[in-house]
């Protein structure tokens, strides 16, 4: 799941899951830089997608 203070585009809050097949292109953020090791790797599976990406889960769940 996306979402956060610093997940926005256009001043939009972005929120979107990762889906079977999509790939996670970046982890990023401060709350991320605490953790290690197989938790690091967990957050970065299920963290961020391109806004692309959400754009297209959002308009493929809405049509």
């Amino acid at each position: 799941m996306v979402e956060g203070p610093g997940c926005t585009l256009n001043g939009e809050k972005i929120r979107a899951r990762v889906l079977p097949g999509q790939a996670v292109t970046s982890v990023r953020g401060s709350a991320l830089r605490s953790l290690q090791g197989r938790a690091l790797r967990l957050a970065a599976s299920t963290a961020v997608v391109s806004p692309q990406d959400s754009f297209r889960n959002e308009r493929l769940h809405h049509d």
